[in-house]
């Protein structure tokens, strides 16, 4: 299908450029750019979705092994910044739609982070103290920051 069209071939090419860039890059670091880690998390975003695209379209394993990699690298990080509502919000984006994708490549090892980390960053992040309140507010962010990367493949199959 790409073939008949050439801006979709020149925009498949250009990705997966990219993607073999982001394979010899190095890995992902918790460095924080004033209050917010931002750019860190949009950058698991981005590895996720486009090696996720690359793997799905070419079948090469490194690109899994890759986004495997920078999941458990973020899974290990401290935590992924509570007081900075979207660092870990765009965190968990990232590391729920590569475990999500690449949940059948994932090592059996790797996919106890995605479903029951120790405990998830995304969860500590809704339980920092800060957020304790009694409002609807706390609710309502609390609740995003915790939503647990699992998928339904994996609740179907027990592994909770």
């Amino acid at each position: 299908m790409i073939d008949n069209h050439p801006e979709w071939q020149k925009m498949h090419n250009l990705i997966l450029r990219e993607c073999d860039v982001l394979l010899k890059g190095p890995d992902l670091e918790r460095k924080m750019q004033g209050v917010s880690m931002l750019k860190v998390s949009r950058e698991m975003w981005k590895h996720a979705f486009y090696l996720s695209y690359a793997y799905r379209m070419t079948g090469d394993k490194r690109y899994a092994r890759k986004v495997e990699r920078d999941m458990l690298t973020v899974c290990r990080f401290s935590n992924w910044n509570p007081e900075h509502c979207l660092d870990g919000a765009e965190m968990t984006r990232g590391v729920a739609f590569g475990y999500d994708w690449f949940y059948d490549e994932l090592s059996e090892s790797s996919r106890c982070p995605g479903s029951r980390p120790n405990p998830p960053a995304a969860c500590r992040n809704g339980l920092h103290l800060q957020h304790r309140h009694t409002e609807n507010t706390n609710f309502a962010l609390t609740s995003q920051r915790a939503r647990p990367t699992v998928d339904s493949r994996s609740i179907r199959s027990g592994n909770r």
